[in-house]
């Protein structure tokens, strides 16, 4: 899965449309979380659908003290928020970078990554696998 079949699969919820961080950054976190945000935007757009309400749109999707940070432009549905929580409380146990378990580390690199992809960061000069290349930098 790739950031661009993401935000194709939920043209709605990922706009690009609106004036936000999303709009202008994208998705600021490595791919393996993206079978999460597929996922969480599934689980969103199914309780609208069935609670006939409108969708929300994102305002940023970012990696932020080693986990996922997902914020709505209107964020004040009680149930969609504990779907995101949830989400966000998972990522800690998902490899940000390639989607395996992971854990969080305390140390020199606040991020949550499996041993491997700890071992590997930064070695090809790259902090991180991201939507846009220049973020980060």
């Amino acid at each position: 899965m790739t950031f661009k079949e993401v935000k194709e699969k939920h043209p709605v919820i990922l706009s690009s449309d609106h004036d936000t961080t999303f709009s202008e950054y994208g998705f600021q976190h490595g791919e393996g979380w993206l079978p999460l945000i597929d996922d969480l935007c599934n689980d969103i757009e199914k309780y609208c659908e069935k609670m006939k309400i409108k969708i929300p749109v994102v305002s940023q999707v970012k990696q932020k003290l080693g986990g996922l940070r997902f914020y709505l432009i209107d964020r004040s549905d009680a149930t969609i928020s504990r779907m995101i929580h949830q989400a966000e409380t998972v990522s800690y146990h998902v490899c940000e970078s390639c989607g395996l378990p992971g854990h969080l580390g305390q140390k020199k690199l606040l991020a949550t990554l499996c041993d491997p992809c700890r071992r590997d960061f930064g070695k090809d000069g790259k902090t991180r696998t991201m939507e846009e290349s220049t973020w980060g930098e």
